[in-house]
């Protein structure tokens, strides 16, 4: 079975998710504090929350492209954006939207955000890791999933939220529709690379 197909019935069959200001939980559980510590929260220049995205290197988060909506900067490090310490806001240097991608539903929606200064690893703040090769997501017992962030399984980030039916997040009627990292791998190393 095709990946994303793998995808799609999973999370069709597990029905968790919360809405895109994460605001609700649906058929699931608040994660504890400090258990994500890969997680950021994309913002605009009014510092309200766009996307969610998560930190890959000391520089560099990936995300999804149609995220891409007027973004300046990103928060990390803490579980309650109305509680951000001082020193956990990085601006946007630049982005590196995948080559192929078009739009939301033909495949292909990753970003890359380099920040503007890296980030200094600690209790707070972890990258997460990507998977090394095609991964094989038929073995879902152990999966995360988090709206506009990463779908994590045994510890690594192997898809991204990429769109669902209309941006509604009513849990369980539609599933939320990922990106595949692993098909993405080369494009990613290069520009982390360049």
């Amino acid at each position: 079975m095709h990946a994303l197909h793998k995808l799609l019935l999973f999370h069709l069959l597990t029905s968790l998710g919360q809405d895109a200001l994460g605001g609700k939980i649906i058929n699931g559980e608040k994660a504890p504090e400090n258990s994500m510590l890969y997680m950021v929260s994309l913002q605009n220049s009014r510092g309200q929350h766009v996307c969610g995205g998560f930190l890959i290197s000391e520089d560099f988060v990936l995300t999804a492209a149609h995220c891409d909506k007027h973004l300046t900067h990103v928060i990390l490090g803490t579980h309650d954006l109305s509680r951000v310490p001082d020193g956990n806001k990085r601006f946007i240097e630049s982005r590196h939207t995948y080559p192929s991608y078009k739009r939301i539903r033909l495949g292909k929606d990753i970003m890359l955000l380099k920040l503007s200064e890296k980030v200094q690893l600690n209790n707070n703040v972890q990258t997460i890791q990507l998977p090394t090769s095609e991964t094989n997501i038929g073995d879902m017992k152990n999966a995360k999933v988090i709206s506009g962030g990463p779908l994590v399984c045994n510890g690594k980030a192997v898809g991204i939220v990429s769109f669902n039916r209309a941006e509604v997040c009513d849990y369980p009627d539609f599933p939320n529709v990922y990106t595949d990292i692993s098909n993405t791998l080369p494009g990613i190393s290069f520009i982390l690379n360049e």
